[in-house]
């Protein structure tokens, strides 16, 4: 049997301790799979982190996307620096998603 038709509501998005997680609610009466993504903006989209639930009907879980330092880096001529000090990032289903927005300091993060 076929995992799907399902509605998942998103809510409560965070982040903090190296990961970004949200709160996943299925409002269906069928099991689930939800992936939840995390993607930054700046420089340019990119996917940095996700994480693959499976949810019972009517389950509420908090999902936690963990990610890599590196993804939040770009290499100079003096090695890594971070995208920026300050960054907004996306959980979403996709890319083209607007999903929830995060802004945090990266210093925090780590």
């Amino acid at each position: 049997q076929g995992q799907g038709y399902a509605r998942v509501e998103w809510s409560e998005p965070e982040g903090g301790e190296g990961a970004l997680s949200i709160v996943l609610t299925n409002t269906g009466n069928r099991e689930t799979c939800e992936v939840v993504q995390v993607y930054r903006d700046e420089p340019e989209c990119a996917l940095v982190g996700f994480a693959r639930a499976i949810l019972t009907p009517g389950e509420s879980r908090r999902v936690r996307v963990p990610l890599e330092p590196k993804a939040l880096r770009f290499w100079s001529d003096v090695g890594w620096k971070p995208v920026a000090d300050r960054l907004t990032l996306r959980l979403a289903r996709h890319c083209e998603d607007a999903g929830h927005p995060v802004a945090f300091n990266v210093s925090d993060l780590f």
